[in-house]
């Protein structure tokens, strides 16, 4: 199935992705929520945010395969960003501080959470893409 947005195909998986992307942001959200002093002192907090990110990566690779014309469209999407936070926490290319991570989910993503919905938001109103449901901001 392809959905037009201004006369550029964009088909359902690619929609599926970006709903994915504001789910996941959400989960992001409620990690952060547990608070910087929780987060610096639980192990388990850090890793979950490690995994949280190689997720929003695969997630943000996966777009571009499917509508490589929606990334290039929505830059402020970030995707080629995700995914290459994804290669450097998933592969080791340094060390994932869990100061830097923090950073990275309080202040990257939000904005990109944001955009996600409101592209969703706004293909749905213009009858332009599917109507999906989950976590909008």
């Amino acid at each position: 199935m392809t959905i037009l947005v201004r006369a550029t195909p964009v088909p359902a998986a690619a929609w599926r992705c970006v709903q994915d992307l504001c789910d996941h942001t959400a989960l992001a959200a409620q990690l952060v929520e547990r608070g910087y002093d929780r987060y610096q002192r639980d192990i388990w907090l850090q890793e979950a945010a490690k995994a949280m990110l190689i997720e929003l990566g695969d997630i943000a690779a996966r777009t571009c395969r499917a509508a490589p014309m929606l990334a290039k469209k929505h830059p402020e999407l970030c995707l080629t960003k995700l995914v290459g936070v994804r290669h450097l926490v998933a592969h080791g290319h340094f060390i994932a501080d869990a100061e830097e991570l923090w950073l990275i989910l309080t202040d990257d993503l939000p904005p990109i959470a944001e955009a996600a919905a409101t592209l969703l938001k706004k293909t749905a109103i213009e009858g332009n893409g599917p109507i999906l449901t989950g976590s909008f901001r």
